[in-house]
């Protein structure tokens, strides 16, 4: 075979093989994208939620611990209160959690 024969058909050739790797990288980030799709819409709002729920549940020991380290009567009453709308924060916090 010729050499103007042989240099266009490797080029043809290498064209197909860049043509072909671009439709299956194309096919290969749309299942990339689902991937990220199911994890926005599904997984991220759960994780969000747990960590409302670990904030709530914190928030509820440091008022207890405030409690019982307090002196004043005072003090104890409010920190009861706190905890008390704490509790029913969290209770809310999980009941939308689901």
């Amino acid at each position: 075979m010729k050499l103007s024969v042989k240099l266009p058909a490797s080029f043809t050739i290498i064209l197909l093989l860049f043509i072909a790797y671009g439709l299956i990288s194309v096919y290969q980030l749309k299942t990339v994208f689902n991937s990220e799709t199911d994890l926005a819409d599904n997984w991220l709002p759960s994780i969000k939620e747990i960590g409302k729920l670990a904030r709530e549940f914190s928030n509820f020991r440091r008022y207890e611990l405030n409690l019982l380290t307090t002196a004043s009567e005072e003090k104890a009453l409010r920190f009861e209160q706190i905890m008390w709308a704490e509790r029913c924060a969290s209770r809310l916090a999980m009941m939308e959690a689901g």
